[in-house]
């Protein structure tokens, strides 16, 4: 597997107003999460809680300019039926995450969202780790990328802050990254601990930055961008 190099920084000009305003996208996977938790096996029930299409709603009343989910391939809390009518029912855009996998490809082709950020899965993981090798995978992603963008689906990937993993991300026609935060953030916290000499540090929660409308420089054609998540 492809290792990222060290930390890099990547510096955008914020002032650019081609970049445009930032967008508030909210993952409501764990809303899904606490209703298997207590509902299973009865979806279709009046009374299955807590219903995954009214937080929907309720983000985008508060303001929310998209909804994400990601339809896992062990179906831990997202289900089939859940992608389908949050697509028929939601106003803003729909950010379909997944693994490469053909049978959650098959779905992605049926459910037309607006936006599908290609993720790694594992099934021993809590939730996401880390991001998506695709400098090391690019001929695996190539055919599903290919179907996605001639479906007329926009195409993100999720990886490490990595100026390779940008540029192979372009190369394959993903038109924004994600960016995996945890490891940089990690690093940053532990020479606050060192330089501090506080309390051991405490796990950080994974946060992610979401790249759109940034362009790349050098061979890569692509166009990439900037908001945050």
């Amino acid at each position: 597997m492809h290792r990222h190099t060290p930390f890099q920084t990547l510096t955008v000009n914020v002032s650019d107003q081609s970049y445009g305003a930032l967008k508030l996208g909210v993952n409501i996977d764990h809303v899904a999460t606490l209703r298997q938790a207590r509902y299973p096996n009865l979806l279709d029930t009046h009374n299955c809680e807590p219903d995954i299409l009214q937080a929907a709603l309720a983000c985008e009343q508060a303001g929310a300019h998209g909804i994400t989910i990601h339809l896992r391939t062990d179906r831990r809390h997202i289900q089939d039926a859940d992608v389908f009518r949050l697509k028929a029912n939601v106003r803003s855009n729909l950010n379909f995450e997944m693994g490469n996998t053909p049978e959650i490809l098959a779905i992605a082709l049926r459910l037309q969202p607006h936006e599908v950020c290609l993720v790694p899965e594992s099934r021993r993981e809590i939730t996401t780790e880390g991001g998506l090798d695709v400098l090391g995978q690019a001929e695996q992603l190539r055919s599903t990328v290919e179907q996605l963008r001639g479906a007329g689906i926009r195409v993100s990937m999720f990886i490490e802050p990595d100026m390779n993993q940008i540029h192979a991300s372009a190369e394959l026609g993903a038109e924004m990254v994600e960016l995996h935060t945890g490891l940089s953030l990690t690093h940053r916290e532990r020479l606050k601990l060192h330089n501090s000499s506080v309390l051991p540090m405490r796990p950080k929660r994974r946060q992610r930055l979401v790249c759109r409308s940034m362009p790349v420089t050098g061979s890569t054609t692509q166009t990439l961008g900037l908001c945050a998540r």
